[in-house]
């Protein structure tokens, strides 16, 4: 019936839950407030309540920034950021070469627009912090 915050976020990241992120994001004031709040840090970023939406959108070199911040901010305070990370490393896919414990990701496509963030490595060996991006 309930979770934690730290969990739904979690959740909410891992699977995409348009359920999770709606509460979210209701408890925060709307997807307008959390908008405007991106976009204080990331001017280009804008999010909807349906992932796949065609105005979900962002500049690729701000996505990394993103992912940037993110992990800077895990280093700062691991338990503030655990669900962030927690939410990168549950998206599984087998990329050859790649150990499955070192790729801590998400991807998503739009119809013409596929994006993958995220880092590969070690944490704490200075992973690659990444933000790859294609249209059509």
């Amino acid at each position: 019936m309930s979770l934690p915050l730290r969990e739904a976020v979690e959740v909410m990241i891992a699977c995409n839950d348009s359920y999770v992120a709606k509460s979210i994001v209701s408890f925060c004031g709307g997807w307008g407030k959390v908008n405007k709040s991106i976009q204080s840090y990331y001017s280009t970023i804008n999010v909807t309540e349906d992932p796949r939406d065609n105005d979900n959108k962002a500049q690729l070199e701000q996505a990394l920034d993103l992912m940037v911040d993110v992990f800077q901010g895990y280093q700062r305070e691991p338990p503030l950021w655990t669900p962030i990370i927690n939410g990168l490393i549950r998206q599984k896919g087998n990329i050859d070469g790649i150990p499955m414990h070192h790729l801590n990701h998400r991807t998503g496509c739009l119809e013409s627009v596929v994006v993958d963030i995220g880092l590969i490595g070690d944490f704490n060996e200075d992973p690659f912090i990444f933000a790859v991006g294609a249209t059509h």
